[in-house]
């Protein structure tokens, strides 16, 4: 008898050992150590990191050491780490997954990237830090699938622009921007999708509603000079930009603008070389020049300047709880916005004038930008409200006659219209 009970407890320890169980009772499949060797695509183009000159027509493509990749077999993606300790065209990943007949990967690892039946559904980041000669670590994807073997061929599926730009100041960041042939904003990032049972090469597709703008973060700032070319790396989706624009910052708040009025190819796994050029700076246009104030409209897209030198309308009228209305910023910041593709891109402010400068995409929208001291303190703010003209209106009641706009204040259209776009009438709900 008492062989038989330690034999019934041997087997209950195996079961609970063997697998583990969801919530709702069902086993978990369990996860065995697994090993692919990796390789890069054999395309023109890129990756994480570029070997070579900037105008070699081939340049090798490699890993870099901190390189992750995702694998799956279904829907949630396990994290696989590089076991290389240089950079190379070929590595080994190594983790943690369930046996399968056939396996998906996605470079880089990323925890929001996910399955659903044979597509994947990832995202391109529209910040993409600068890295000099090449293009930084986790903004180029790839992916591959397997059925058998532990062999994974990784596939680009985005294309590389490599601005070569020239001037005489520091660049803090680069946006692009571009159209299509019907003069229609197009996706550069945000959330594509992949079908993973390709057969020749993988191909991305944008969502509509994906980010029409991508940045070039360059940090502290990168200075050009008038006699070399600077090459800036960019990762686009593979498209033909009908036209395309790029704005380059500077790290002193001008704005320089450089416009491409030829469609632009950019194919995958393919490096494509802009001529060299030098941005032109363009001219701000002067929300204050009528007086200062607490708000300003903005109807059109293009290049703002504030008065930062006081608080607000620049008058105490017993509602300021100071004695000063100077104030002297150090920095500007954007605080919120509340556009998913931003109203405003970007707000600098300029010591010589003592202005706020800011670049207006034409999104429509609120943001606030508020002015700081040295140590990061808030000395005032400013609403900017991305609207159309509001029209004007006469009310008339016992007291007097008095001139109002056709909307609450921030909002973006002065009727109800159809459906949901009432939400668009309803603004900041308050004036």
């Amino acid at each position: 008898m008492r062989k038989v009970i330690y034999t019934i407890a041997l087997i209950l320890i195996t079961l609970f050992v063997g697998c583990t169980r969801h919530e709702n009772g069902t086993p978990e499949p369990v996860k065995s150590w697994r090993q692919f060797t990796a390789h890069t695509d054999n395309g023109a183009a890129t990756k994480t990191t570029l070997d070579g000159e900037v105008g070699d027509p081939q340049r090798v493509v490699k890993w870099s050491p901190d390189d992750t990749i995702g694998v799956t077999a279904d829907k949630k993606f396990e994290k696989f780490a590089n076991m290389g300790a240089d950079t190379s065209s070929t590595t080994t990943f190594q983790g943690y997954i369930t046996e399968a007949s056939r396996y998906y990967a996605v470079y880089p690892y990323n925890e929001e990237t996910y399955m659903s039946s044979s597509t994947l559904r990832m995202y391109l980041p529209q910040v993409q830090p600068y890295c000099e000669g090449s293009f930084a670590s986790g903004v180029n994807p790839m992916v591959a699938n397997i059925s058998e073997g532990e062999e994974l061929d990784f596939h680009n599926i985005c294309g590389v622009l490599i601005l070569r730009m020239k001037g005489d100041f520091t660049v803090k960041a680069v946006h692009f921007e571009a159209k299509d042939s019907l003069g229609l904003p197009m996706s550069v990032s945000g959330f594509g999708e992949v079908d993973m049972n390709y057969e020749d090469h993988p191909i991305l597709s944008m969502n509509g509603n994906a980010g029409k703008m991508v940045t070039i973060d360059c940090g502290e700032g990168i200075t050009l000079t008038s006699e070399n070319e600077t090459p800036f790396h960019l990762v686009l989706p593979p498209a033909v930009y009908h036209t395309f624009k790029i704005t380059v910052i500077s790290t002193d708040g001008r704005i320089f603008v450089k416009e491409g009025k030829k469609p632009l190819v950019v194919s995958r796994s393919v490096a494509v070389k802009s001529g060299a050029f030098t941005p032109q700076e363009l001219e701000y246009v002067d929300l204050s020049v009528d007086g200062t104030a607490n708000s300003y409209i903005v109807s059109e897209a293009g290049l703002y300047s504030i008065d930062a030198s006081v608080m607000g309308n620049g008058t105490l009228d017993g509602y300021l709880h100071t004695e000063e209305i100077s104030i002297a910023p150090a920095s500007a910041e954007i605080l919120w916005n509340d556009n998913k593709n931003p109203a405003l891109v970007v707000a600098v402010y300029d010591q010589g004038s003592k202005t706020i400068k800011f670049l207006a995409t034409g999104e429509e929208g609120n943001a606030l930008i508020a002015a700081k001291d040295g140590d990061g303190n808030v000395l005032w703010s400013w609403h900017i409200w991305c609207t159309d003209v509001p029209a004007i209106h006469k009310y008339v009641n016992s007291i007097g006659t008095f001139e109002v706009m056709d909307r609450n204040l921030g909002a973006i259209r002065g009727d109800r219209g159809v459906d949901n776009e009432w939400k668009e009438s309803c603004g900041l709900e308050y004036q």
